[in-house]
């Protein structure tokens, strides 16, 4: 029965056949592999292989073994094993720096008719290795494959970047009111692929790609609006991103109700409001129930991540709020805002 590993590998065959294998001496050699196996990127694939030498063989006083790599469709020898009588010594040359490609080999002297030998593979895995193969070769013929095996690379999706209007974001993003934007998700799909999806911040599917490479949603955003935070996520995604969305607008209260203060525990109050930053131009207090509608200055400081803050009102130290109903004005860059606070007395 054939395996989804097998056809993975025939796909491969035929993608490297439709690039002109034959074309070029570099090309990958890989229409008869004998296994396949699926491992992961970044991790170490062992291959062995043993071969038996009779005294009539061709191979009997000398032979070269060759490692290859097929990758991105060429092949590149990675390590090569030299044999001769009768030392009997295997001499064995990596042909890259580093620790990527590990070869080691043991001779075995059967009888006097007989020599067998062991190879051992050692290869860190890459995104783009197909095959791995050894072939022998006596002198200076055409090497004959003695083992080819087929790589199914796994390795996990992720979110590559995340763009509004072509600009790479990584956090808050701030626009004009009604300003059309386009956020655009880059991905990689990973093996085996996996679904990437735009969502809201409740979790909220907005849309899904329909292609291997990004996903783009296009949105306008009015003050008025719950400000989206847009997310890019991906079935075991390694990396997912999101943008916050922030609209210039003047400051808003979350909750307009009347504030209920006591004027004889006059403290610090907290409300919430919604805004693009944390300045503030102004904070003014002025009386909605006295005659005199002077307006007065008092200390406010906005704390927290824009568009969810926190505004803090400093009364502690305030002596002539009296009761009645007074009015808030907060203003920032872009306009005002107003609340009611009510101060009553406590017996």
């Amino acid at each position: 029965m054939k395996t989804k590993k097998y056809f993975f590998c025939l796909f491969i065959v035929l993608l490297i056949m439709e690039n002109g294998e034959g074309d070029n001496a570099n090309t990958c050699d890989t229409k008869h592999f004998n296994e396949t196996k699926q491992v992961r990127e970044k991790e170490f694939v062992d291959d062995s292989f043993y071969l038996n030498v009779t005294a009539d063989s061709k191979y009997s006083s000398k032979f070269e073994v060759i490692f290859e790599v097929c990758e991105k469709l060429e092949t590149t020898p990675q390590c090569t094993f030299t044999w001769r009588k009768p030392s009997n010594n295997i001499t064995i040359v990596h042909w890259n720096p580093g620790n990527e490609t590990i070869c080691s080999a043991r001779y075995h002297d059967v009888n006097s008719s007989l020599d067998m030998f062991e190879f051992h593979i050692s290869q860190l895995v890459r995104r783009h290795l197909s095959f791995l193969k050894l072939s022998i070769t006596a002198s200076n013929e055409e090497p004959k494959t003695l083992s080819l095996l087929c790589l199914e690379v796994l390795y996990q999706p992720k979110v590559t970047s995340l763009a509004v209007d072509d600009n790479e974001v990584t956090g808050d993003y701030l626009i004009n009111e009604g300003q059309e934007i386009t956020v655009t998700c880059f991905f990689e799909k990973g093996r085996p692929a996996a679904n990437f999806y735009l969502m809201n911040k409740n979790g909220k599917e907005l849309k899904r790609a329909d292609n291997d490479k990004n996903i783009s949603l296009t949105v306008a955003v009015l003050c008025e609006d719950d400000w989206p935070i847009i997310r890019c996520e991906g079935e075991r995604s390694e990396y997912n991103r999101s943008v916050a969305i922030l609209v210039r607008c003047a400051v808003q209260f979350v909750d307009n109700s009347t504030q209920i203060l006591n004027s004889l525990l006059l403290d610090d109050i907290t409300l919430r409001v919604k805004a693009h930053t944390i300045v503030i131009n102004s904070c003014l207090l002025t009386s909605v129930s006295l005659e005199d509608r002077a307006i007065k200055k008092v200390n406010c400081t906005l704390k927290g991540k824009p568009p969810d803050l926190e505004l803090t009102i400093h009364l502690r130290n305030e002596t002539n709020i009296v009761q009645g109903n007074w009015m808030l004005l907060l203003e920032n860059e872009k306009g005002l805002a107003k609340t009611t606070l009510r101060v009553t007395s406590s017996k």
